[in-house]
């Protein structure tokens, strides 16, 4: 391990960041809406029908009423077609001409029952899979993101003939909102309108990751209700069917809205439903089930690319930051005296997490930038806050709505709307409290909303809204959401709590004899240990040298600040693997060294080999696994031999390694 001690604080906990403001029709909305069993409506839209088989028997067990006739019969006496159907929509799609009218066979099997959902084929509709396909490769064409959601609710209001097709993304708080809007002409636009999570709530949202797609053919139709052989009453889960109905609190909603039939596609990113496709219109409209499923392709080529830019984005974002996390912090771990730090600090903290001030207090060092309340009023504020908490006392606290969510920590700072507050110190250990705080001004603006937001927009409190003309809302008493801001200021609290409490524990004194990127000894110190080593009487010393196999590749593959990152893990888990009394160093570039004291050949050995399962382990970095390969060279020295001979037969015996592709070798 490393030669200086250093006592780890726990790393900050996490506050939820832009938690919604919610008003309390908002929170019983979502409560109420959030509890229907949308799986288990024991009803199918009257368009097709729904069997539920008895794969023992083949006897229809649950039956929708429009085939009410077919209840408790095996399947070839329902309709001498079904037997072949069925075999063949298990394995994929199937037809059944039902009074001379052409239904899709689509059988789903579960462990006590099948499945099977019989849907007209939609043969005289306009939309063809051709023609999806067609839009498909158009857009496949289009690389910029706001060009595509634009385009894709074109093409897919022409292919559909939907009245109208629109994009929807969800944002962090849960509120959608609608980034594409093509509509017939004479209606409302709807691009930049936001919508309250209640209008699509979290089990709606849990069915539209498992089912990518929802068609709704007519919401005023009379459905059908499902029927059920006598002590086969288990409601039948609906979740895989396109033929379900919905809520009426939905149906409520399409009739407020004009709607009469829609299809909503779902565009996810993993478990994550990110936003939706929803195409509406305003008389009964049957999409065929094929065209559906083209369609979900383009949902997905949607999610796709939205989702890689961002990510895109952020890679870029974060590795820009981190260069300047590893300007800001190094200088802490330093021995430069405090204020001068903090000094330079300030302003690169208000830089990288944009705010009107900052406030940073280490021990009886204190500096701010920019509006700044009385470091009085401040300390008040933190204790209010370590106060108010009924969770885990003395966490971080990330708020745009200081007044409303803290009122006794606002009455201490008035004028300030938002804050994030990062302890930088337990003050259990009975120590000074150091934070760091950054605080914005109320910033009053107006949010656009699909309908008004208020009760007389509704018939009941959890009802649906009864206009949807746009609603402005002037949001005051607020800031700016803090959004990502506030993981970036938490990770620079992270590592400034470290480095401080690395600077009070280890009293870290020659930061040039350290290596900036793994905190480990460079070859400096290396040397200057060895030297010191070599003049003593001890006769058990081993040197471990280090090789990373083809590291160049992973720089010139991903870039530099990827390759710094995994040297930074890669230092970790060697100061991870050896002893308190071995001393793990950074030589250069990609090899490292250690030096073990009091230690047998074989002993030596197992530090080698444990060291080289530490480092061959996957990594991951930013969501990227990397694997790489290290060669390892031990030599044993003694007092009669100088340390600069022991590391060069360390040295070859690591090339030895290499070229004979063996993990560990020996001088």
């Amino acid at each position: 391990m490393q030669q200086t001690p250093h006592t780890a604080e726990p790393p900050l906990a996490r506050p939820r960041a832009d938690r919604p403001h919610l008003s309390e029709d908002e929170r019983r909305r979502h409560r109420e809406c959030g509890a229907i069993p949308l799986h288990t409506i024991d009803e199918v839209q009257s368009i097709g029908a729904v069997l539920r088989v008895s794969p023992l028997s083949g006897v229809i067990n649950a039956v929708s009423a429009n085939r009410a006739s077919w209840l408790g019969r095996t399947l070839d006496r329902a309709h001498p077609d079904l037997p072949r159907a069925v075999s063949e929509g298990s394995e994929g799609e199937a037809t059944i001409v039902l009074e001379d009218v052409p239904h899709y066979v689509a059988v789903r099997t579960h462990p006590t029952h099948l499945l099977v959902e019989l849907e007209p084929t939609g043969a005289d509709s306009a939309a063809t899979v051709a023609g999806a396909l067609d839009a498909i490769h158009r857009l496949a064409s289009i690389t910029d993101p706001d060009q595509l959601v634009h385009a894709a609710a074109a093409e897919i209001k022409v292919l559909t003939g939907f009245d109208r097709v629109t994009i929807n993304r969800f944002l962090d708080d849960g509120r959608g909102l609608i980034i594409a809007d093509e509509h017939e002409p004479g209606m409302d636009p709807y691009t930049g309108l936001h919508f309250p999570a209640s209008d699509i709530p979290p089990q709606a949202r849990k069915l539209y990751v498992r089912k990518l797609s929802r068609s709704i053919v007519d919401a005023i139709a009379p459905v059908s209700p499902m029927r059920y052989l006598q002590g086969e009453h288990e409601p039948v889960d609906l979740t895989s069917t396109d033929l379900r109905v919905p809520a009426a609190h939905h149906l409520e909603f399409m009739r407020n809205m004009g709607q009469v039939a829609t299809v909503s596609l779902s565009m996810t990113d993993g478990d994550r439903l990110t936003g939706m496709i929803i195409c509406s219109h305003r008389s009964p409209r049957h999409l065929p089930r094929p065209v559906r499923r083209q369609l979900e392709v383009v949902a997905r080529l949607l999610s796709a690319r939205i989702e890689s830019t961002r990510r895109i984005a952020r890679l870029e974002r974060q590795i820009s930051l981190r260069l300047k996390r590893a300007e800001l912090v190094a200088p802490f771990y330093g021995t430069a005296p405090l204020d001068g730090v903090m000094d330079d600090a300030v302003g690169l903290l208000r830089e990288m997490v944009p705010c009107d001030g900052v406030y940073l207090k280490i021990g009886e060092e204190e500096r701010s930038d920019g509006a700044v309340p009385p470091r009085e009023a401040l300390a008040a504020a933190a204790k209010a806050f370590a106060a108010g908490r009924t969770d885990a006392g003395d966490d971080p606290v990330v708020t745009d709505a200081l007044a409303e969510e803290f009122p006794s920590a606002y009455a201490e700072i008035p004028g300030v709307a938002g804050v994030i507050y990062l302890p930088l110190s337990d003050p259990q250990h009975g120590e000074t409290h150091d934070m760091l705080v950054f605080m914005r001004r109320e910033a009053e603006r107006d949010v656009h909303w699909l309908g008004e937001q208020t009760r007389a927009n509704r018939s009941t409190p959890v009802s649906p809204r009864r206009e949807f003309a746009l609603w402005r809302e002037t949001v005051a008493g607020r800031s700016l959401p803090w959004a990502r801001a506030a993981e970036e200021a938490l990770d620079l609290g992270e590592d400034i709590r470290a480095a401080v409490t690395a600077r009070k524990n280890a009293h870290l004194a020659d930061l040039a004899r350290y290596d900036t990127l793994t905190g480990l000894p460079n070859r400096r110190y290396l040397e200057e240990f060895g030297a010191r080593l070599s003049s003593t009487r001890r006769s058990r010393v081993a040197a471990i040298f280090l090789d990373l196999d083809d590291f160049k590749d992973v720089n010139d593959d991903y870039g530099h600040d990827v390759g710094d990152a995994v040297l930074a893990a890669l230092g970790r888990r060697i100061a991870g693997v050896t002893r308190d009394r071995d001393l793990p160093a950074r030589l250069a570039g990609d090899e490292f060294v250690v030096l073990c004291r009091d230690v047998e050949p074989k002993e030596a050995h197992a530090i080698a080999a444990r060291l080289v399962e530490a480092l061959v382990a996957p990594l991951d970095i930013d969501g990227q696994e990397f694997s790489i390969g290290v060669s390892a060279g031990v030599a044993m020295g003694s007092a009669s031999e100088s340390f600069e001979n022991l590391l060069r037969a360390a040295d070859q015996a690591m090339y030895r390694a290499k070229r004979e592709g063996t993990d560990v070798e020996h001088a």
